[in-house]
């Protein structure tokens, strides 16, 4: 089962960037200031280079 996880990020608007860590799952996003954009990196390895589609 895949559930969704809605990131609140309109609160921080786009003064700069937003880190969020889920540790349970091994996982850590980030949402860009300038662009909006979100990148994944999983804990041992590199950050995504493409961002995540928004329909993801």
């Amino acid at each position: 089962m895949v559930t969704s996880v809605c990131i609140p990020t309109r609160s921080v608007g786009t003064r700069k960037d937003v880190y969020i860590d889920y540790p349970f799952e091994e996982v850590m996003f980030r949402r860009t200031c300038a662009e909006g954009l979100i990148h994944r990196k999983f804990y041992g390895e590199k950050e995504t280079s493409e961002p995540i589609p928004g329909n993801n």
